[in-house]
């Protein structure tokens, strides 16, 4: 490639001439600056000689100087009050002007809504289940009510039976034995008697016949004798018998009978009683059950009426809690929220009153009912006039989590008037006037020096020289000290150290 060597000329030409104004403008604006700087030094240093005070006798305010903070006296927090954890869906913009009653805050009610349709499910389950339930109990209370008659009808039979054995039965059974066995030995007497009278009176007469009857009578008399000794042989073992084995016998299986029907009978009450126990616990739980079931439905309901804020009061919208700005989150549609969050709030601004932390040191000059001056940041020409409202009796620190920062009192000022320049949030300084010292000397309190325990000033000299002299102060505020002695009225005194080369001896 061939270079143009006239072009290449002319392009170097023309950065030399670049560079070369560059360089002749930084130094110009080099040596302007050195020029402006040295020219305000001089002035500086001619203001510092002429950095006089002539004395003069007037009126010395007393009182301390401090920051502070206008407020409404009545803020009106907006806080969700459901008891769910929710998502903003529309918000109010901030600043926005709002009546009382204005819809200011919109939350997610979906979570709710859903709730409040599963509750509705549930209730009506549970309702159903309940009637069932009921139903159910009144027919195992007529299986019961069976039961316990067939148990009483048990007892009742068995106790009869008992009854008619110990009554009639027994008695009859024992009658009977006993006849039988009267009978016996009447029918053994009879036996006996017949054979004493066929051998009282044997058969004389020879005859063969007549023997072989008297002999047959004789035997059948004996036969009789022994038939009645045996049948009252048995029925006397029979009553034996009865007494010792059936009798006993018969009574132990009706007591047993009664016994065994009156447990049968404590187990059917017992049963029915569990039966009903268990019912009763059963439709108790659907009763609590169904009572907890509407309670956290009409719970939900209610926080679902809660899912829309509205304003408290008139005001002008503040996000989140203007007392604690730090702890402000970014409040903004798509958030979540929970109760007691403070997403906005709404200062009443027809009462304003300046809050005011009044240093620890400064509480034995201030008390309630001071006159005080008021002057905005933003209009240091406009003054508002006031009196200490409120000083609590107990300090806390500036930084309430950190134990060792500055105690401060958490004071309250109130206007003599309201002003529409007031608004919640101005910065401003407060002068509360705790004295007024009538016709008396005072100086700037840059014009004291103090040496140990003596105070001195720099006072002018006639020649236009300086000396210290010594001064006894009184009473201050934050620019003025009072003069109680080593001055006089029209005395010049310097606001600052005069060189040490030019102070003369006193």
């Amino acid at each position: 490639m061939k270079i143009d060597r006239k072009k290449l000329r002319l392009l170097l030409l023309g950065v030399a001439i670049v560079a070369a104004t560059a360089i002749i403008t930084l130094a110009w604006l080099y040596t302007d600056t050195e020029e402006k700087t040295a020219a305000a030094e001089l002035k500086n240093a001619e203001a510092s000689v002429d950095r006089t005070f002539t004395l003069k006798k007037g009126d010395l305010v007393l009182g301390i100087t401090q920051p502070g903070t206008v407020s409404a006296k009545k803020k009106h927090r907006v806080v969700p009050q459901a008891n769910v954890r929710s998502t903003i869906v529309w918000i109010i913009e901030e600043n926005a002007r709002v009546k009382k009653g204005d819809v200011v805050v919109k939350l997610d009610p979906t979570d709710l809504e859903n709730r409040v349709l599963d509750g509705k499910i549930e209730l009506e389950n549970l309702e159903k289940e309940q009637e069932l339930a009921l139903e159910t109990q009144k027919l195992e209370e007529s299986t019961q009510a069976a039961n316990m008659k067939a148990a009483e009808d048990r007892v009742s039979k068995a106790d009869d039976a008992l009854r008619k054995y110990l009554r009639f039965e027994r008695r009859q059974k024992r009658d009977s034995l006993d006849l039988n066995i009267s009978n016996s030995e009447s029918k053994l007497d009879d036996a006996r008697e017949t054979y004493r009278n066929y051998k009282a009176n044997p058969e004389t007469d020879t005859d063969e016949d007549k023997q072989k009857a008297y002999k047959k009578n004789l035997a059948n008399a004996q036969s009789s004798i022994d038939s009645a000794e045996n049948e009252l042989e048995n029925n006397e073992s029979s009553r034996r018998l009865w007494k010792m084995y059936d009798d006993p016998s018969k009574l132990k299986a009706l007591y047993n009978e009664v016994d065994q029907a009156d447990l049968n009978m404590e187990k059917v009450k017992v049963a029915i009683q569990s039966s009903r126990a268990r019912t009763n616990r059963s439709l108790h739980n659907y009763t609590r059950r169904i009572r907890r079931v509407r309670e956290n439905l009409d719970q939900n309901e209610k926080f679902l009426r809660m899912m829309t804020l509205y304003a408290p009061a008139d005001g002008i919208v503040i996000y989140g809690n203007p007392d604690r700005p730090h702890s402000n989150p970014d409040i903004k549609p798509g958030m979540e929220v929970w109760r007691g969050m403070i997403l906005m709030t709404i200062p009443e601004m027809s009462d304003m009153v300046v809050n005011l932390d009044l240093p620890e040191q400064y509480r034995s000059k201030v008390k309630v009912g001071d006159r005080v001056v008021v002057t905005p940041d933003s209009m240091p020409s406009v003054k508002f006039h006031g009196t200490v409202d409120m000083i609590p009796t107990l300090p806390v620190n500036i930084i309430f989590w950190d134990s060792t920062s500055p105690k401060v009192y958490k004071s309250r000022i109130r206007f003599d008037k309201q002003s529409e320049l007031l608004v919640n949030g101005m910065s401003v300084q407060i002068e509360v006037i705790t004295n007024t010292i009538k016709d008396t000397l005072f100086i700037p309190v840059e014009a004291i020096f103090e040496d140990k325990e003596r105070f001195y000033v720099y006072m002018q000299t006639p020649g236009g020289g300086n000396k210290e002299v010594d001064v006894k102060i009184g009473e201050s505020n934050d620019r003025f000290v009072q003069i109680l002695d080593g001055l006089k009225e029209d005395d010049v005194i310097y606001l600052y150290r005069p060189h040490q080369g030019r102070t003369e001896s006193k």
